[in-house]
């Protein structure tokens, strides 16, 4: 019996992982989308709704993290245009998280409003961290490199979760 119990486990696990791995083909960062979201496999269990739900919030709280980084930085007058902008993806992606919970079930038009209304946010989330890596570039000296890797990295898991919205249809 225990054969069993752990050769069902391992073929959940892998089918899991499967389905990880093809809804990260199309991503911009395949390999940074996999390993990332392989840890949740178990959770999000095959389920287009749980992915996007938990890389919404994986990236929300990138977003918080980058957000307090700036406000703690020594520079922060330096990059206020930089913390602003973060503060308006931290609202936006809030907002993301919100409305995926109640896309769960929705159907034809309410459906399209909803999973539009999160495409636009997550989109200026992106737009804004694009945003913020440009007024780095342009600070005498560079900026700050932790500051810099940080919005990377949120970047990279905002088209990641642009990508799975797109990708998101009302089955």
């Amino acid at each position: 019996m225990a054969t069993t119990s752990t050769s069902t486990s391992s073929t959940a696990t892998t089918t899991n992982n499967d389905f990880i791995k093809s809804k990260c083909e199309p991503a911009r960062y395949p390999p940074l989308c996999v390993r990332t979201f392989s840890a949740y496999a178990a959770t999000i269990n095959r389920s287009h709704y749980k992915l996007t739900q938990t890389s919404l919030s994986l990236t929300l709280t990138q977003a918080n993290s980058t957000k307090a980084y700036i406000s703690k930085s020594r520079q922060q007058a330096a990059f206020k245009d930089c913390k602003s902008v973060i503060s308006d993806s931290v609202s936006s992606l809030n907002d993301a998280v919100k409305e995926v919970k109640q896309m769960n079930g929705s159907k034809g038009r309410e459906f399209a409003w909803q999973k539009s209304n999160v495409q636009t946010w997550v989109s200026a989330a992106y737009t804004n961290s694009d945003t913020c890596l440009d007024e780095l570039a342009a600070t005498s000296g560079g900026g700050d490199q932790k500051l810099k890797d940080s919005i990377a990295y949120l970047q990279k898991l905002t088209s990641i979760s642009l990508t799975f919205i797109n990708n998101y249809y009302n089955y």
